[in-house]
């Protein structure tokens, strides 16, 4: 679980104030104010990068967006990211009205889609989406070790 926050932490780093906004981000949450969609856009470039990492198990990602997404709206940062990263993952149209609403039907067939695939199937498909995404390719994460 270590790895899995280790990489979303580093992906804010690497991301810097000047990250650009995702196109979803853009789609899904237009009428939201400017602030809003910033800490969204921010958490979905890290949710979606720490199911990238190669030391980790991707299925907890997955596990962290469910426990984020279940019985909740899109109108908090952390939910609203959750159910945005599900659906870019999945294709399931799962945010409805500007983000405000939830299609649990669609939520359930995502988190499942996710679930029943490998760790490393997870694992491209979060550095595809990240680079549909954010117009780029996920920077790779190398680990070094320094000796004293």
């Amino acid at each position: 679980a270590a790895a899995v926050v280790d990489r979303h932490e580093l992906q804010h780093q690497i991301d810097g104030p000047d990250l650009p906004t995702a196109g979803r981000v853009r789609q899904r949450f237009g009428r939201r104010g400017e602030d809003w969609r910033g800490r969204v856009n921010r958490e979905f470039s890290s949710y979606i990068a720490q199911m990238t990492a190669a030391d980790a198990e991707p299925h907890l990602g997955v596990v962290h967006l469910a426990r984020l997404a279940i019985g909740e709206t899109g109108r908090r940062v952390y939910p609203a990211t959750a159910l945005l990263v599900l659906e870019a993952m999945t294709g399931h149209a799962i945010l409805e009205d500007d983000g405000r609403n939830v299609d649990r039907g669609e939520l359930a067939q995502a988190i499942s889609a996710l679930s029943g695939m490998t760790p490393e199937a997870i694992r491209e498909k979060a550095a595809a989406t990240w680079a549909a995404e954010f117009g780029g390719r996920l920077p790779p994460i190398t680990a070094v070790t320094v000796t004293p």
